[in-house]
């Protein structure tokens, strides 16, 4: 149940060992013309390991409800990405909420809540390597056998992406056949100079949480201090204040019947700002956004474009968790060349295969460790929530406890509080523990059983 939104990100933890210069055994493609008319192969994974027939093999985890473990017609991830996708899920609660007639919330939520959830962690092997596919339960279904895999993603080539229009399934049979992976490519993340990143934090800092306009009129309060540091105000607010918060839904309608559309406002800034100033009374009476404030003092939000990723209410968006956790992979295996019943690579035509799982660990359990670190880094604002300051939330924590969560990890739900306030070192290092390391008292979890032949969990996942 990867969703299709997901997009890019590439430094934390990669499964596996750096990847060798030796191509895999098919032909490499350069274009996606040529994978759909050859029997070439995209370049292997990174961090994947080259065996002696020429294919590669990989670690992937899944997070999945416990009877659901294989992966047929599923996507997985590296340690980074699928730790990236398990904070990017955890939104998930707080969204249905509020959008409970979501097909998300309708399908894949649903049945998630009514799942006791794990980690698995498998070794795959590949002779062939395409674009990667998002495989999603089918929507309106909480049967796990109907998913299903679409979407292509960009190819990897060379150390880069290209185009993966033509690799689309409605222009090419072999697309959602093979085996794919996607690289999380790197966010580029503006950054200060250190000299002015420490100037703004110690002159600023105390203004980041407090909106936009309060950021503005302190960078331009202290120009003469930020020039003497090497940077611009322009610097501080472009590199350092948060964004503007986005027009809720009403105001935006309000907006649209005095001003015009969000385009045609943001087309013509000028006339945009006569017109907000002209009708502030009836917009602010509409919830607009004052976050600007005091540097304006009318809603500057209605007449700039958004960021380019669109922002979800009450969820976040892996652009933004991409901010905290630089790195990382998504894969996909499709039926179509899976290897049955053990068989090696090339039987009757299949390209991949699993090795077979190397652990089962309780998905709480796993989290526990990340919440923990995630909790005492602002206790104070956990204490304000129906749970308190707690690493062991219900499956659906409060919106006050999931809105201190990414406060801290990911600077808000669409980074309008700034810098996040922990590293994707620190949440990778918490989590890696729970899935590699068997004794509690060492930060991991103890594995549960599971069936190695057959790959399905045979024990029931206790919720800790």
């Amino acid at each position: 149940f990867r969703h299709s939104r997901r997009v890019s990100m590439a430094v934390l933890l990669l499964a596996g060992v750096l990847a060798t210069s030796a191509r895999p055994a098919a032909p490499k493609c350069l274009s996606c013309d040529e994978w759909c008319s050859t029997n070439c192969s995209f370049d292997p994974p990174t961090g994947a390991r080259l065996k002696n027939d020429g294919s590669y093999s990989v670690e992937v985890i899944r997070m999945t409800p416990f009877n659901v473990t294989d992966l047929w017609n599923k996507d997985s991830g590296d340690a980074a990405g699928d730790l990236a996708f398990s904070v990017d899920e955890m939104a998930m609660p707080m969204y249905c909420r509020h959008f409970p007639t979501s097909n998300e919330c309708k399908t894949t939520h649903e049945w998630l809540m009514q799942s006791d959830l794990v980690y698995v962690v498998h070794t795959i092997e590949a002779s062939v390597w395409g674009p990667y596919q998002a495989c999603n339960i089918k929507t309106g279904s909480t049967d796990p056998n109907s998913f299903t895999c679409d979407s292509a993603r960009t190819p990897y080539v060379n150390n880069q992406t290209i185009s993966a229009t033509a690799c689309a399934r409605t222009n090419c049979t072999r697309t959602g056949q093979h085996a794919g992976w996607y690289p999380i490519a790197e966010t580029t993340i503006p950054q200060l100079d250190p000299k002015c990143e420490a100037a703004a934090t110690r002159l600023c800092g105390g203004t980041v949480e407090q909106g936009r306009g309060l950021c503005e009129t302190c960078a331009e309060t202290n120009a003469a201090a930020f020039n003497t540091s090497g940077c611009t105000v322009r610097d501080v607010w472009d590199e350092f204040c948060p964004p503007f918060e986005p027009p809720s839904q009403n105001c935006d309608a309000v907006a649209a019947s005095l001003c015009g559309s969000m385009s045609s406002r943001i087309a013509n800034e000028a006339k945009c700002i006569q017109c907000v100033m002209e009708h502030n009374a009836s917009l602010m009476a509409a919830g607009c956004p004052t976050d600007g404030f005091p540097h304006y003092n009318y809603s500057i939000n209605l007449c700039r474009a958004p960021r380019s990723n669109p922002l979800v209410p009450w969820r976040t968006s892996m652009p933004i968790v991409e901010r905290t956790i630089t790195t990382g992979a998504w894969f996909s295996t499709p039926n179509a060349t899976a290897c049955r019943d053990g068989a090696s690579l090339g039987t009757n035509g299949c390209t991949w295969r699993d090795l077979g799982i190397k652990t089962v660990k309780n998905f709480s359990c796993v989290n526990t460790g990340v919440n923990k670190i995630v909790v005492d880094r602002n206790r104070s604002c956990f204490r304000e929530c129906p749970e308190g300051a707690t690493a062991t939330p219900p499956k659906a924590p409060s919106d006050c406890w999931l809105l201190c969560y990414y406060r801290i990890v990911t600077g808000g739900l669409h980074g309008e509080l700034g810098r996040p306030q922990i590293t994707g070192a620190e949440l990778a290092a918490a989590w890696s523990l729970g899935i590699e390391r068997d004794d509690p008292n060492q930060g991991g979890c103890a594995p549960l059983p599971f069936n190695v032949s057959r790959g399905l969990h045979i024990a029931a996942a206790v919720e800790t």
